[in-house]
Formats: C-alpha cells, sequence, structure tokens
C-alpha cells in the first residue's frame, strides 16, 4: 500500500527524464571536446557519433520544459499564490547565483571591481556566463503561469493537433529556407518555446497512449534523419548547430512520451534523490566543469576525443551530484533546490 501511496504522490518517469536532460546540458557545454566536435574531424565514426549526440542533446531544455509544464499548469493557483510559490522563491535563487557569479569573475579579473549598476546588467543583460540563459527563461515561463494555465486546461484535442501541426509546418519551413536559402519571415504568436513545450508536455502527459509502441523507431528515424541533414548542410554551407532546431521539437516530444510511458511500480530513492538533485547540478555545473578540464588532456590519447567528452560528461554530473546532495542538508538550500 505505500508503494502505491508513492506511487501516486511522485512520478519517476520525470526523475528519468531531468537526468537524460541535464546530461544532454552537459554534453551541449563539451564545446569542441564533444558537441562540435563533428566540425574538427574527417566524417567518420566520431563524426556520425558527434552530429547524433550534438542534435539529441538539444532537447534538454524542451524535456525540461515538458516536464514543468505537465507539473504546474495543472494545478489550481490564484496568481498570488503563483507569484509567492513560484516566482518569487526563483527570482531569489536567480539574483543570488547571479551575483555569486559575478564575485566569481570580479575575482578571476574579468570585471575590475564591483558596482551595483554592474551587477544590474550582468543580471538582465548580456554577460559571459551563458549558459544561466535558462533562468531568466524560466522565470518569465513561471510568471505567465496563471495564462498558460487558462489555456491549457481548457485546450480541446483539436487545439492540441493544431499546435503541433504549426509547429510542423514551421520546422519544415526551416528546413527550406536553411537548404533552399529561401527567406522565411513567418511568426506565428504562441509558438515560442517557453510557451509551446510546456503545453505540449501537460497535453502528452495527461493524454499519454500505451497503445502507441512506434516511439522509438520514430525517434531512431528524427534523428537519423536530422543527423544526415546535418551533415550535408555542414558539409556545403558550412552551416552547423541552425541545422539541428528543426528536428528537436519533435526528438523532445517522442523522447519525452516513451518515458513517460514507463511504469515504475516500486519505489526507488536512488532515483528520486538524483532527480531532485537535477536543478542543483545545473546551477553549478559551470564551476565543476571548469575545474575538471585538465581531464580532456589525459583521456583523449586513451579513449578519443569523444570518448573522453562522454567520460567528462559523466566525471562533471558525478562531482556536482555530490555536491548537491551535501548540499541539501543545510535546510535553507534544500528548500530553494526542493
Amino acid at each position: 500500500m505505500a508503494s502505491t501511496n508513492i506511487k501516486k504522490n511522485h512520478i519517476h518517469s520525470f526523475d528519468l527524464i531531468r537526468i537524460i536532460a541535464i546530461l544532454m546540458v552537459l554534453f551541449n557545454h563539451t564545446n569542441k571536446h564533444g558537441f562540435t566536435l563533428y566540425t574538427f574531424v574527417r566524417p567518420g565514426v566520431s563524426y556520425w557519433l558527434s552530429i547524433g549526440e550534438a542534435v539529441l542533446c538539444k532537447a534538454a531544455v524542451p524535456l525540461f520544459m515538458m516536464v514543468s509544464g505537465s507539473l504546474l499548469l495543472k494545478k489550481k493557483e490564484s496568481v498570488k499564490e503563483t507569484l509567492q510559490r513560484r516566482v518569487l522563491p526563483f527570482t531569489i535563487i536567480l539574483c543570488v547565483m547571479y551575483f555569486l557569479q559575478y564575485l566569481r569573475l570580479i575575482r578571476a579579473q574579468w570585471y575590475t571591481s564591483f558596482s551595483i549598476r554592474q551587477y544590474i546588467s550582468f543580471l538582465f543583460g548580456e554577460n559571459p556566463i551563458v549558459t544561466y540563459w535558462f533562468l531568466r527563461t524560466y522565470l518569465i515561463y513561471l510568471i505567465c503561469l496563471p495564462i498558460l494555465r487558462l489555456f491549457a486546461q481548457n485546450m480541446t484535442d483539436d487545439v492540441f493537433k493544431l499546435f503541433f501541426g504549426i509547429k510542423a509546418v514551421l520546422s519544415l519551413l526551416s528546413i527550406i529556407e536553411i537548404a533552399a536559402d529561401i527567406p522565411v519571415t513567418l511568426s506565428v504568436p504562441l509558438t515560442d518555446d517557453f510557451i509551446i513545450f510546456p503545453i505540449f508536455g501537460y497535453w502528452i502527459f495527461e493524454h499519454r497512449n500505451n497503445k502507441f509502441k512506434a516511439d522509438i523507431p520514430v525517434l531512431l528515424g528524427v534523428l537519423l534523419a536530422a543527423s544526415v541533414f546535418a551533415h550535408t548542410m555542414y558539409q556545403s554551407k558550412g552551416i552547423g548547430e541552425a541545422c539541428f532546431t528543426p528536428f528537436v521539437w519533435l526528438i523532445s516530444v517522442v523522447l519525452f512520451h516513451s518515458i513517460v510511458l514507463l511504469e515504475f511500480k516500486n519505489d526507488h530513492p536512488a532515483l528520486k534523490t538524483v532527480g531532485g538533485c537535477v536543478f542543483g547540478i545545473y546551477l553549478i555545473e559551470d564551476i565543476v566543469r571548469n575545474r575538471l578540464m585538465f581531464l580532456f588532456p589525459l583521456l583523449t590519447p586513451i579513449i578519443t576525443e569523444l570518448g573522453a567528452a562522454n567520460v567528462f560528461v559523466a566525471a562533471v554530473f558525478g562531482v556536482a551530484l555530490v555536491i548537491i546532495v551535501i548540499g541539501k542538508k543545510i535546510p535553507v538550500i534544500r528548500f530553494f533546490l526542493r
């Protein structure tokens, strides 16, 4: 009976999605050692695997947003409750983490001295901590939650299919634009990632279908098509990451659907613990990653550069996980990383 209650209250498939997504984020941040390795090597096994992993890891942010949409869009909260429970704590996290990163860059002499004006500019403008862009995007999403809930909770199947179709058409137009050099300036309201992916996640989770068994073949097919397209465009036009975008949304949707169908009949404390540390790992991965860069010259001669990139990702994940598990013993940190 206890196992059944746990299963009702906690969704282990979301833990698994979060873990996969943060590993994707870490690979995305390997840059020339993994994510853009295909631009430095000749076509071969490492080249194709690098393209495939690069395409796949771009699904990280959509997966995070779909999990969030699944959990938050169904809740019945007033605007005041949303601001107090969601927006305010996250705003504090954002300001504190940007402040700590700002102090870190002053120590590294990126900035000459501290000033409030400079910190505000650092917080809201462009800054060297490019990996934190997601924090600001997610804050906008949280602020818009009351509006998105009204839309999601009253959305019919036909409206969702329309959303899906619009995204498919926009992606097709993007492929044509890249391949044929035909400018496409079409802009459709409500198709921003911070809007459409939470809605996708909410609808897919609420309407998940165990009868659909083609997730993996579809995922592999789209991934192969994206890799071939990226290869063709890079070899012929020198276009890299932009070629991934038209395929990422479908890869994300199929991967999300395939994982939420997994049945966890028993409680998995380890999976729950690791899944609960993912946000914290994201906040500190930049620091851990820079500390572990020495691993690349040690590993590359032994297991190739792409192999080294994947081991490096596992190492960053492991070290950051240990730090966050220990850090969450402190009540204040546990509250904000819950």
